[in-house]
């Protein structure tokens, strides 16, 4: 989804019919994006984490974060200044290698319980948590592969 608002918003200024309520309505859409992706990292990292690294897995994270909040506005400037819908395309660009980079991934996933056996852990019996990726053809229905 924010791909699309960045493609969008790149494709309104090279256009030149960007208006202020398109910035607002495509501003809120990206937030509500942004409202959804925090909690889902949070539950992602508690899953992959074991639990007596997650103190040090969430500070990474929140430095990632804030280091990313300090050094990408200069690189927004300069692409800003090589034209005006350059940040926008560079945007949606990073946003959809982003997804097809989660969507390949093979992330193993730390067991939920300690004893569990890699067989019970495939063959259905609540692994939905537990399945080693989105792309390893976990045996459960399709639709809950997605978290949409």
């Amino acid at each position: 989804m924010q791909a699309v608002v960045s493609a969008v918003l790149a494709a309104l200024v090279v256009t030149g019919q960007v208006r202020v309520w398109q910035f607002i309505v495509l501003a809120v859409l990206d937030g509500l994006c942004v409202a959804f992706i925090s909690p889902l990292t949070t539950t992602a990292i508690r899953g992959i984490v074991p639990p007596g690294q997650l103190h040090s897995a969430y500070a990474q994270e929140e430095s990632r974060t804030h280091a990313a909040g300090l050094v990408g506005p200069p690189p927004g400037g300069l692409l800003y200044g090589l034209g005006r819908a350059v940040p926008f395309v560079v945007d949606a660009i990073t946003y959809v290698a982003a997804t097809l980079f989660y969507a390949l991934a093979k992330v193993p996933r730390r067991p939920a319980a300690e004893g569990a056996s890699d067989d019970s852990r495939a063959e259905g019996d609540g692994s939905a948590r537990r399945c080693r990726g989105a792309s390893a053809g976990c045996r459960r229905p399709a639709r809950s592969r997605w978290p949409w």
